[in-house]
């Protein structure tokens, strides 16, 4: 029957409790076989982090680490246990170091080859026993990153790595937080927003009013709720002003209307004048 059958909780305890010791007199240089990449950090599921690790220590609790297949280490001292997907990507981050442990190996002892099942530890204790200890895994049981943000064991808890667009302690400030679109509707896409503006707003943050684009010509706009009015200028006349006075007989007893911009003059006959030929020349009859 397997020692771990049988032992009491008490018993299980000071298995656990001697493991200080034997960290202490136990030697880091029976770890061997491959190497670390440097300024190299793998953005992948991290089971559990140490602080105030050596490299090779890092590994070592790799190798005890049920499903750890990978490590991350930094100039610090911190070490994080990994269990990587193929789909995962790496970034070139100054400090940091990463080792696949395909090919690492230590001396057999009674945790290697690692017995331990379910991402559990083993923990070498006296007497040529081991124990496997369960992972406090906070990010499976209570995992607070949001919007596809990325969570990470920690000593203190947790850590979130969000999106890009996405920060905050939990990722929750989206890239539609502080409000882009003004008056318009946001909707996150990617990393980044649309906006959907209302009525006549227009502009990749609906920045642009309606009365933006001069909509009424020669008239005075003024922006009403989404939308805009005209004043039109004598003789103009439509919505948009667009109706010149030209276009509206202006010149009487047969002038000619003339435009140029929004300026206006007609051209009269030899037998009237004035500024829409609206006077008889003295002297002619009709």
């Amino acid at each position: 029957m397997p020692f771990q059958r049988f032992c009491t909780s008490a018993t299980v305890f000071f298995l656990i409790l001697s493991v200080v010791s034997c960290n202490k007199q136990c030697s880091v240089q029976n770890i061997t076989g491959s190497s670390f990449t440097t300024n190299t950090y793998m953005n992948s599921y991290v089971i559990r982090e140490e602080h105030n690790s050596g490299p090779k220590m890092c590994i070592r609790d790799c190798l005890l680490q049920h499903e750890c297949n990978a490590i991350n280490y930094n100039d610090n001292k911190r070490c994080e246990l990994l269990i990587t997907e193929e789909s995962d990507m790496n970034s070139n981050t100054a400090g940091y170091y990463y080792s696949s442990i395909a090919n690492w190996t230590m001396n057999p002892n009674q945790c290697w080859p690692n017995p331990c099942i379910n991402r559990q530890r083993c923990i070498i204790a006296l007497y040529g026993n081991h124990v496997c200890v369960p992972v406090d895994d906070a990010c499976a049981t209570n995992n607070p990153c949001q919007y596809g943000g990325s969570c990470r064991n920690t000593v203190e808890g947790t850590r979130c790595v969000c999106l890009d667009g996405f920060s905050g302690e939990n990722c929750e400030i989206t890239p539609c937080t502080v409000h882009p679109c003004g008056v318009g509707s946001c909707a996150i896409n990617g990393g980044t927003f649309t906006c959907t503006c209302p009525g006549y707003y227009t502009g990749n943050q609906c920045q642009r009013n309606p009365c933006y684009n001069n909509p009424c010509g020669a008239g005075t706009c003024t922006v009403s709720g989404y939308n805009f009015n005209c004043a039109c200028p004598s003789f103009f006349t439509g919505t948009r002003c667009e109706k010149n006075p030209c276009a509206n007989s202006y010149c009487m007893n047969g002038g000619t209307c003339t435009m140029s911009g929004y300026s206006y003059s007609c051209q009269c006959s030899t037998t009237h004048n004035g500024d829409r030929c609206q006077n008889l020349i003295e002297g002619d009859s009709i």
